[in-house]
C-alpha cells in the first residue's frame, strides 16, 4: 500500500496556541501523514480577531482565503512601511521568508477562514516563527495613518 492519507479536519485537534487569537489545524504535516516538506493547515479566524505579528524564517507560506472578510498587513523585519490588502474568499496571497505579517478578521458576526501552506518544512515548529508583541508594530502604523484597531474590527 502506498503512502498516500485522506486526513478529515475534524478528526483533528484545533491549536489555539501555535497563532493567538486564531486557530490552526494542521492538516498535513510530519505528525499526520508523515510529510517531508511541507504543512498544510487551516486557520479560523474568530468574529473581529487578529494574530499575533509573526515572521516564519524556516519557510516560505502561501495561503488562500475560503472564507470572511479580513486585512493582511506584511513588511520586512527592518519595519519598513506595511502593505495593507483588503482580502475576500478567493483571493491568494505568499509571504516571503524573513517577512512579518498579521492577519485581521474584519467582521464582527462571523468566523474566517485560510487555508496555508509551509514550503520547506513539515510542522509549525521547523517553521521558525518568531513572534512580536502583539499589537505594537500594526497598530503603530494604523495611528500614523489615522486608524484605530478598534474601529477596524468593529470592537465595542
Amino acid at each position: 500500500m502506498g503512502k498516500s492519507k485522506i486526513i478529515h479536519r475534524d478528526a483533528l485537534i484545533r491549536d489555539n496556541g501555535f497563532e493567538k487569537g486564531f486557530g490552526v489545524y494542521s492538516l498535513v504535516c510530519d505528525e499526520t501523514c508523515g510529510s517531508t516538506n511541507i504543512m498544510l493547515g487551516d486557520t479560523i479566524h474568530n468574529p473581529a480577531s487578529r494574530n499575533q505579528e509573526h515572521v516564519h524564517l524556516g519557510c516560505e507560506v502561501q495561503w488562500f482565503v475560503l472564507a470572511g472578510h479580513s486585512l493582511h498587513y506584511s513588511c520586512t523585519v527592518e519595519h519598513q512601511e506595511y502593505k495593507e490588502t483588503e482580502c475576500f474568499p478567493g483571493t491568494v496571497g505568499y509571504v516571503h521568508p524573513n517577512e512579518i505579517h498579521v492577519g485581521m478578521n474584519l467582521n464582527a458576526d462571523n468566523t474566517g477562514e485560510v487555508i496555508f501552506c509551509y514550503a520547506g518544512c513539515n510542522n509549525t515548529e521547523g517553521a521558525n516563527t518568531v513572534f512580536y508583541q502583539e499589537a505594537d508594530i500594526v497598530e503603530e502604523y494604523m495611528r500614523k495613518h489615522g486608524k484605530k484597531l478598534e474601529d477596524v474590527l468593529h470592537i465595542q
